[in-house]
């Protein structure tokens, strides 16, 4: 059974379910990308959360790299990986 330490937060009122993944999801494809954050979408409504799931990995340069709606991308830019394997309070597993 896969597991995945994530963060779940409230931000300004609507939960992001932030999920870490390994650096070398970015060099998948953007179509392999989104199939395998579908993949988490389906898990995460599985176990009940609701709100936005967001995948995150490193990238060069000690960057973040981010799949979400356009509206949450302002506060992704300003976090890096560092600081979202700080806020990690939670797991999804199946």
């Amino acid at each position: 059974m896969p597991t995945y330490p994530c963060a779940h937060i409230d931000r300004d009122g609507q939960n992001l379910l932030i999920v870490p993944l390994d650096d070398n999801f970015e060099s998948m494809s953007s179509a392999a990308k989104a199939s395998v954050a579908e993949v988490f979408e389906a898990k995460a409504r599985a176990a009940g959360f609701v709100g936005v799931l967001i995948p995150v990995w490193r990238r060069k340069a000690n960057l973040m790299g981010f799949l979400a709606p356009v509206t949450h991308h302002p506060f992704l830019q300003s976090l890096d990986i560092e600081t979202v394997s700080g806020m990690i309070n939670g797991k999804l597993s199946w």
